[in-house]
């Protein structure tokens, strides 16, 4: 069968070996990958703004007009600014798509006012929430009908460390992730709690400035591998979030529902769509650290309740969040720009990355 559709794709969050969607729909797509990788000396060495994604993007537009595609995807917030830039500039006219679009917080200033103005470019945005869709259609001024709500996705395979041993011995309680976190609230919960030992993996800025207790193991940027096995053996996660209006944490939460573990979270509008009904893990207010305290100490105290959250957690990501189910809602955004691709199930051991 020939390829009957052309798609442009940008990336800077992938390495040159991330296809996305191509094993599903290689029959009836032309894919024309392009990736933030420094091809000269000039993009290695200026990293602000990331002049490496910047002409990657122009690069992709620019095939995307040789090669008439019928779509240009790109894969975060950053590349559809640009993407959106390059098109008006190059005088691209196909729609362009702008999948995982996602703010950790809201831009402001100058930069709000151009980002605007670069946004009223993108026909359609995916998104991982129902919040999302209403924050950023009111922020930027966009029409609420072209922000698509697409569940995040990964796939039941991930993670896979069957034959991992723990990377700690003991029982723990983990806090994994750095967007939108609030350390410093959970660190101080943790001091009220002796008895218990905890592990948080994060960057360095996320504890700046908190002394950590004896009872903390706080580890800073460790391989993706290893992270997944903390989670994997730990009794449960916390997820420290800002504010209610955080939308940060998915991928996390995806990790422990994955791995079969509870997870307690603040209270947040984003994270609670991801919250099966019968999931029941206590949820904490914002900066709350009394309620951090006791949240913890009824989890910790409660095997029946982290053994019950775990299986519903597994059973809702696995059936709700399913790498399918994302795919699917996907090639439904591109149809309504025209692409008309259907669904290729493939050989279970051909994996693609997160959705």
């Amino acid at each position: 069968m020939v390829a009957g559709y052309t798609i442009s794709v940008f990336t800077s969050l992938h390495s040159s070996d991330w296809r996305w969607i191509e094993p599903e729909t290689q029959h009836q797509v032309r894919w024309l990958f392009h990736y933030a990788k420094p091809q000269s000396l000039l993009e290695r060495l200026i990293t602000r703004p990331n002049l490496s994604r910047i002409t990657g993007v122009f690069r992709c537009v620019k095939q995307a007009m040789r090669e008439r595609a019928d779509l240009v995807v790109v894969q975060c917030q950053r590349d559809a600014f640009w993407a959106a830039i390059a098109m008006r500039l190059l005088g691209a006219k196909m729609p362009l798509i702008a999948y995982a679009f996602h703010f950790d917080g809201l831009p402001t200033g100058l930069r709000f006012r151009v980002m605007k103005w670069a946004y009223s470019r993108v026909q359609r945005f995916a998104v991982y929430s129902e919040f999302e869709r209403h924050q950023y259609s009111h922020y930027f001024g966009i029409p609420l009908e072209r922000f698509e709500f697409v569940r995040w996705a990964i796939r039941a395979s991930e993670p896979d460390m069957e034959n991992e041993p723990p990377k700690f011995s003991g029982t723990y309680i983990c806090a994994v992730g750095k967007d939108g976190r609030d350390y410093p609230t959970l660190v101080k919960a943790i001091a009220q709690m002796p008895d218990l030992n905890f592990v948080t993996v994060s960057y360095p800025y996320n504890l700046a400035g908190v002394t950590i207790p004896a009872n903390l193991t706080a580890l800073y940027q460790i391989p993706m591998t290893d992270a997944m096995n903390i989670v994997k053996h730990c009794q449960f996660m916390v997820m420290p979030l800002e504010a209610e209006d955080t939308a940060c944490g998915l991928m996390t939460l995806f990790w422990a529902m994955l791995c079969r573990k509870a997870c307690i979270s603040t209270r947040s509008v984003s994270v609670e769509e991801y919250l099966p009904a019968n999931y029941e893990t206590p949820r904490v207010e914002a900066g709350d650290v009394q309620g951090w305290v006791e949240a913890i100490r009824t989890m910790s105290q409660d095997e029946a309740l982290r053994h019950r959250c775990g299986e519903v957690g597994e059973k809702f990501v696995t059936e709700e969040c399913s790498y399918d189910v994302a795919l699917k809602g996907c090639l439904e955004m591109f149809r309504k720009e025209g692409v008309d691709v259907r669904y290729e199930p493939v050989l279970p051991q051909i994996k693609s990355a997160v959705m």
